[in-house]
């Protein structure tokens, strides 16, 4: 761990590959469900950009910053403190540290519903809703002759995109996406080679979680979304839909999937809005 800010009792240091170690296993005490590879991959976007609080060189607290390489935009996410330490002011230290690291950039997170107001307070505002679905995905034999996995494809075109559907160029995060975070990565393209869709999947703490699930219309969203499944058995997933996609949401609810919970999506400041109907998951809520 290298150490970025010190006192007497309490410091927050920068987290080491190792130490993400640690953030998981908080994460995966909130229930938050990550995948079985997001410390690996989330920690290959931004070495610098993930933090821990540490009490008496005991650690107790934690968050993300990410900040996309060579870009202006950054994700607060992973921010955890734990349940004995809350209301003393740790987190909010920590917080800050995470707000400082990330000093002119347009900040995104998603905030549960009871923090919101506090997020306004440090200059987030109310984007939309992101609704969490769960459930499983009957197995589907026959798959769409249109879907290619993404490491077949130029990763400029995908990275183009992308870049559609989010407020950068993320090559980063996609690299270690496509290659490390995900077990299936997959594009839906023309045989013009026009992409017209980008899916992704990985193993978690219980089932399997989709995202990023960009698509053009419902039908090939659908498509990515049965093809990403491993085709030997049903599927157990969840995602994250943005609320104003109502062709996401019905395809969730076509698919009897389950509506568990819900967050804020919040934005520091006023920028160009993203396709949302073309948005029928978020990549994750850690990173955007």
């Amino acid at each position: 761990m290298e150490t970025n800010n010190t006192n007497s009792d309490f410091r927050i240091v920068t987290a080491s590959a190792k130490d993400m170690n640690w953030i998981s296993t908080m994460t995966k005490l909130q229930k938050w469900n990550p995948g079985l590879k997001d410390a690996v991959a989330f920690h290959l976007v931004d070495p610098n950009g993930f933090f821990i609080g540490l009490l008496n060189d005991k650690p107790m607290c934690c968050i993300s910053a990410v900040k996309y390489p060579n870009t202006t935009y950054g994700y607060i996410g992973c921010y955890i403190v734990e349940e004995n330490y809350r209301g003393k002011g740790y987190g909010l230290r920590i917080f800050k540290h995470a707000m400082d690291y990330l000093t002119g950039c347009y900040i995104g997170l998603d905030a549960v519903i009871s923090q919101q107001k506090n997020y306004e307070k440090s200059g987030f505002q109310f984007a939309h809703a992101v609704r969490r679905y769960i459930g499983i995905i009957q197995r589907k034999s026959q798959i769409c002759k249109n879907i290619r996995y993404a490491k077949d494809i130029s990763m400029d075109k995908i990275v183009e995109y992308d870049a559609r559907h989010s407020f950068c160029q993320r090559t980063h995060f996609l690299a270690s996406w496509i290659h490390v975070g995900t077990d299936q990565c997959l594009v839906y393209i023309e045989d013009d080679g026009t992409i017209r869709g980008l899916g992704g999947i990985r193993l978690a703490v219980d089932g399997y979680r989709v995202g990023p699930l960009f698509a053009e219309t419902p039908e090939i969203a659908e498509n990515l979304l049965y093809a990403l499944c491993p085709s030997e058995s049903d599927t157990k997933v969840d995602f994250d839909v943005p609320e104003p996609n109502s062709d996401g949401i019905c395809l969730a609810e076509r698919l009897n999937l389950q509506h568990i919970e819900e967050s804020r999506r919040m934005y520091t400041g006023a920028r160009t809005k993203l396709p949302l109907p073309n948005i029928f998951a978020f990549a994750c809520t850690e990173l955007g």
